[in-house]
């Protein structure tokens, strides 16, 4: 296992979201993630773009936005849940509010 995989292995294995599965489970799941990085202010997805990504925040902060009501700052957990829910676009957009936000990246399609 790489030092990445490693990390990966870590970080799911801490997430409370994925406390009912075991080591072998978590490390099957290790070769469909991927680690993102994003800038303050850098737009994570868009409102009503196809929801294909469940994002599992690691570090820094989040903030969710719709017209409809005001941001909602996230700073643990997860986001982009629309893809579990069989939403096809997200009900959202969110963006990054620190510089070095780490979030694990999901793909639907995975």
């Amino acid at each position: 296992m790489t030092a990445l995989h490693q990390q990966l292995f870590s970080m799911l294995k801490a997430a409370p979201f994925f406390e009912r599965l075991d080591s072998a489970d978590i490390a099957r799941l290790i070769p469909y993630i991927e680690l993102q990085e994003f800038a303050a202010g850098e737009s994570i997805f868009n409102k009503n773009q196809p929801a294909d990504t469940l994002y599992l925040l690691q570090n820094g902060g989040v903030s969710l936005h719709n017209e409809s009501w005001s941001n909602i700052q996230i700073q643990q957990g997860y986001f982009g849940e629309e893809l579990l829910l069989n939403d096809s676009t997200y009900l959202s957009g969110a963006k990054a509010t620190e510089h070095g936000c780490r979030v694990l990246v999901f793909h639907g399609e995975d």
